[in-house]
């Protein structure tokens, strides 16, 4: 065997003060991601200098996280690590902002003693009450996590958004306890078994809930502080016998004891397999995601749906050099088997474990498919090694992502025939790039990376006075990069050095607005002002750009054409952008006018008007801004998708729910299935779209797996899977 070794990289991360002073014991941790699992996770803290380094690493992409105990908390952070080479990220901690409050008893408003208050649902940098009930978290700015958590022992957690000034208090219900017996099919007790209570719904922002413990010798336990006006999931893992999941309801009326009773925990099942690629080869060190529970899960709520999240039902483990997996302490239920490899469409598997046996013959192929080389390279036609490369599109509602090698290259494998987009993370040493539009037909595609410079000044008015919030655009040949001006008019761009680019401010502007408390969110929006500068070279500092004011109409025109290429006289308007969104009506030449809005960029669409007929589906959003010519809407032509669902022996299936979706995720339309399995869905012709659904067993959903398909085309015919 033959171990390739790379000279080590060091990343060097290093905290400073506003003052630009050394921040000493500040805790740091990087680690990379790869299918959303985290690995190769370090920890340090900073020395006396603000300095903290991680030596011993390899080259690539890792992120940062610096959690500060009295400063402001700066957000995850990214370096790419390049082999050989010391990478320095320096991270100036700004103070800001102290939150106090105080938490009390919601019934009898005394102070709660000894309650954590902590940023987001993690609690994150958590402080704790006083006898007072008091607290005070220092360091918060607006620019990550826009709420704080707080809970205690024997009451329901409470999380609530920051307000923009002011103190934040929380006054804390009593919550539910629950308590089990957890025994094995012989009735023996089980001992030391970690259980824990989940909650998470997404109702006016995400409510989550969390409270663990342990089983005791004689398999007893008890949980209590349930916050209460969410259902939970009890999740029980025990070497040796099988996970169970188990859904219940709060407890009703007042907070109360909710006894479960005693638990049989199931025999442990395994499930085990092969990964291999098209050829029949085991495909090594690949990611394979498990998804599933006991069937049983919802038995204590069966008039009500299963609980809607992923905690305690799912895990990840990675192939080995043979390509085989193992999935063991598993109970009796359906299971969905996915394999993820870089640079390659993820392939799913339906298995139904039973009571009585083991599924040890899992096999998950990749098809054969296509394959598209990207190649990065420098300005002189030199390969790139070591940067991140991501395709959208290959997939559905998926970003697949490979590393270039030292011959700049990074492969994608057994891809569909489709458009893609091939985007490239930058380092300290390149800029990232824009977008590629290319196809996996096309085999190869060669992206040239440009050097990092920048070049840097400010905006002022005619009277000399800094203008704030707009957009700088520099463009050249192959290159176009924008920032934006801070309070003091100056901005900053990063852009190849030594080429020679157009700088322009042509109207937009960045706005502040408060979505709700403690929460700001920034739109662009049109300005009256103008400017231009020719022949910039960087690297250039000292900049100066006299914007002038332009007239300003608020009118957006637009007209409508039918697919047939006519008006498409009464149809309806919208515009969303600025402020509430706006309707208007198509005239009996298809035109129409937005008039009054406020300055700003807007998405324009088009519906069919009202009786029209069935052929015609609405337009694709058009982005238009105020004081620009005539925007033109084509609406659709719609097509049948036709096709019938069958269960795994080829039975048909009625009353199935199935919808149709584009490559962004948005329904376009919902249908079922009639008796014998059969359904029409209308789509927008001519393009591949995306075809899903499900049906209800017993008060259980189980998923009918997506197809892809052309509307107008042949019929398609959908599987469910499982049992």
């Amino acid at each position: 065997v033959t171990v390739r070794m790379t000279p080590a990289a060091t990343l060097e991360v290093v905290c400073l003060d506003e003052a630009g002073r050394p921040v000493p014991d500040v805790a740091v941790a990087t680690w990379r991601r790869a299918h959303e699992t985290s690995y190769d996770r370090r920890d340090g803290v900073t020395d006396a200098a603000g300095r903290c380094a991680f030596e011993g690493m390899r080259e690539g992409t890792v992120r940062i996280e610096i959690l500060p105990e009295i400063l402001g908390n700066p957000g995850w952070g990214e370096a790419a690590l390049v082999a050989g080479e010391v990478t320095r990220h320096e991270v100036k901690l700004a103070a800001g902002r102290t939150i106090e409050g105080t938490v009390t008893d919601a019934t009898t408003g005394e102070p709660i003693a000894g309650a954590r208050v902590g940023e987001g649902w993690v609690l994150s940098r958590a402080v704790t009450t006083g006898v007072d009930g008091r607290y005070a978290r220092s360091g918060y700015l607006p620019t990550g996590v826009h709420d704080l958590h707080a809970t205690a022992d024997g009451y329901g957690r409470q999380g609530k958004p920051i307000p923009a000034s002011g103190p934040l208090d929380f006054a804390l219900d009593p919550g539910d306890r629950v308590r089990g017996r957890l025994v094995d099919r012989a009735g023996a007790p089980v001992a030391g078994a970690p259980v824990a209570a989940v909650a998470s719904e997404r109702r006016d922002g995400l409510r989550i809930d969390t409270v663990s413990g342990e089983s005791g010798d004689d398999g007893r336990f008890l949980l209590s502080g349930l916050r209460r006006e969410l259902p939970h999931t009890l999740v029980v893992e025990a070497a040796g016998l099988g996970r169970m999941l188990l859904d219940f309801d709060p407890h009703p009326g007042a907070p109360g004891l909710i006894d479960l009773g005693d638990l049989v925990l199931p025999p442990a099942r395994r499930l085990e397999g092969h990964a291999v690629g098209p050829d029949g080869g085991p495909r090594a060190d690949a990611v394979v995601l498990l998804a599933g529970e006991n069937d049983d899960r919802g038995r204590l709520r069966p008039d009500r749906p299963t609980l809607d999240f992923l905690y305690g039902r799912t895990e990840r483990t990675r192939t080995d050099d043979l390509g085989r997996f193992r999935f063991a302490d598993l109970a009796p239920g359906t299971y969905e088997l996915t394999l993820q490899e870089d640079g390659a469409p993820p392939v799913s598997s339906t298995v139904v474990l039973t009571p009585d046996e083991d599924r040890l013959d899992v096999v998950l192929r990749q098809p054969v498919g296509l394959r598209l080389i990207v190649e990065l390279v420098d300005e002189r036609g030199s390969p790139i090694s070591g940067l991140q490369v991501l395709l959208d599109g290959a997939a559905p509602r998926r970003r697949l992502d490979g590393t270039t090698g030292e011959d700049g290259t990074a492969t994608f494998e057994d891809l569909p025939a489709r458009d893609v987009h091939v985007r490239v993370w930058g380092d300290r040493r390149y800029l990232a790039v824009r977008p590629v539009r290319t196809s996996t037909t096309a085999g190869r595609v060669r992206i040239t990376m440009h050097e990092r410079s920048r070049i840097a000044g400010e905006v002022i008015d005619s009277n000399g006075d800094p203008l704030e919030g707009l957009l700088v655009h520099a463009r050249g040949v192959g290159f176009e990069a924008e920032g934006t001006t801070e309070a003091d008019g100056r901005f900053e761009i990063e852009v190849p050095p030594g080429k020679e680019l157009d700088l322009a401010v042509d109207g937009g502007r960045a706005t502040r607005h408060d979505v709700r408390p403690g929460v700001t969110r920034r739109s662009i929006v049109a300005t009256p002002y103008r400017a231009r500068l020719a022949g910039v070279v960087a690297p250039r500092e000292g900049i100066v750009l006299v914007a002038r004011e332009v007239a300003f109409d608020g009118v957006i025109r637009v007209r409508v054409l039918a697919p047939d290429g006519r008006p498409a006289a009464r149809a309806e308007l919208f515009a969303r952008g600025v402020g509430d969104d706006h309707r208007a009506t198509a005239d009996e030449d298809g035109r129409a006018t937005f008039a009054d809005l406020p300055p700003g960029e807007y998405s324009v669409h088009a519906a069919p008007p009202a009786g029209a007929s069935a052929d015609h589906f609405a337009s694709s959003p058009v982005p238009a801004r105020t004081g620009r010519p005539e925007v033109t809407l084509h609406l659709r032509p719609l097509a049948l998708l036709r096709g019938r669902v069958l269960d795994a022996d080829g039975r048909p299936v009625a009353n199935a729910s199935l919808r149709t979706l584009d490559d962004d995720g948005e329904i376009l339309s919902l249908g079922r299935t009639t008796a014998d399995g059969r359904f029409e869905l209308r789509a927008p012709a001519g393009a591949p779209v995306h075809v899903e659904g499900h049906i209800t067993v017993g008060g259980r959903p189980i998923a009918i797996p997506r197809t892809t398909a052309t509307p107008g085309g042949g019929e398609v015919e959908l599987r469910v899977r499982g049992g």
